[in-house]
């Protein structure tokens, strides 16, 4: 199975499962089309793979969360992360398909230490720029890493159709829950996780920018451990449930949030100043995107509307599904989501 084949090719089957292997945790979900105007149906599950990070503890993640969903199809959708891959945006002179092909193999091995022979990749060009220039976006992973993620999904019972990167992912899902119609406004999504941050930057389906911030709810919870003198569990159930400490718990986790903040800025200013695309809007989700006042944190650090994202209010819970997955745990899902929707 290539990457080349699968990254930005339409799936035939509305039947499949968006598989999104978390630092954290496995999130599953099936999207069914619905009639015309109605909210689609989705299912949604969440395996715990952490502190146990290995091969056999994610299959099982895997299988808890497809056995939460109660999903009725062995076709699987999986993306892989940026860590995983090398995601580059190229500024381009115009070519023909056949020369930029050639110029790309160029470009593959000046930002791989690996052979070509070991990578999948593809490309597509996201838009023409003045000067008669282009703006190429090129993905390339490892076979080994797609096949490892093949394998874990493989051996969870499943059958993968697709992998795609987690910042088209992204991408499909907001385009499938948030009605913008056709205002085309540059929008920055940033998914707080675990161990990281990734950040996407787009308007309607064509992505702009990406990357990977190493900052996430674990340098959240070691200040706030370290501060307050509690171990680990507990400064993570303080994060989420202050309890009248929501400014002290802020007040911890300042530095990092900052690091994250100039790191956000650095991005933001690139995509103004050499792609002229100003950003309209902030939206968040992720693990930690739930921590208290962290929005407006973010809204009065760069005065730009800033939400946090809920992608599974813009569709029907499946039946018995638990609420807590709409409310509370809606914004984990927005990988998995984009994975689902058929296409």
């Amino acid at each position: 199975m290539k990457l080349s084949r699968m990254l930005f090719d339409a799936l035939a089957s509305s039947e499949s499962v968006g598989i999104d292997i978390g630092d954290y945790n496995v999130k599953v979900a099936q999207v069914e089309k619905a009639p015309f105007k109605q909210k689609a149906i989705v299912s949604l599950g969440i395996g715990k793979i952490n502190p146990e990070r290995t091969p056999a503890r994610i299959v099982e993640a895997i299988k808890e969360a497809c056995a939460d969903a109660k999903i009725n199809t062995k076709e699987a959708r999986a993306s892989i992360s940026i860590p995983t891959t090398i995601i580059r945006y190229l500024i381009m002179p115009s070519m023909s398909e056949g020369d930029l092909a050639k110029a790309l193999e160029f470009e593959i091995e000046k930002h791989t230490p690996y052979t070509l022979s070991e990578m999948s990749y593809q490309y597509s060009v996201l838009s023409s720029l003045p000067n008669k220039q282009i703006m190429v976006l090129l993905a390339i992973a490892q076979k080994k890493m797609i096949q490892d993620r093949i394998s874990f999904i493989k051996d969870a019972g499943l059958e993968v159709s697709s992998v795609s990167i987690d910042p088209l992912a992204i991408i499909k899902a907001f385009n499938a829950t948030v009605p913008l119609g056709k205002n085309k406004i540059v929008i920055a999504v940033l998914d707080i996780g675990y161990h990281q941050s990734k950040l996407v930057v787009f308007s309607g389906d064509v992505p702009y920018f990406s990357r990977d911030i190493p900052v996430g709810g674990h340098n959240f919870n070691q200040a706030i451990a370290e501060k307050m003198g509690i171990d680990f569990a507990e400064a993570e159930r303080v994060k989420y449930d202050p309890r009248g400490q929501e400014d002290e718990i802020v007040k911890i986790i300042t530095p990092h949030l900052h690091n994250l903040i100039d790191e956000l800025s650095l991005s933001f200013n690139y995509c103004e100043r050499c792609l002229q695309k100003t950003i309209s809007q902030l939206y968040l989700i992720g693990g930690e995107a739930k921590v208290n006042k962290l929005d407006s944190f973010f809204e009065e650090n760069f005065k730009l509307k800033t939400s946090l994202w809920n992608p599974v209010l813009s569709l029907r819970l499946s039946q018995g599904a638990g609420h807590e997955k709409q409310g509370g745990l809606g914004h984990l899902f927005a990988i998995a989501i984009g994975l689902g929707v058929s296409t």
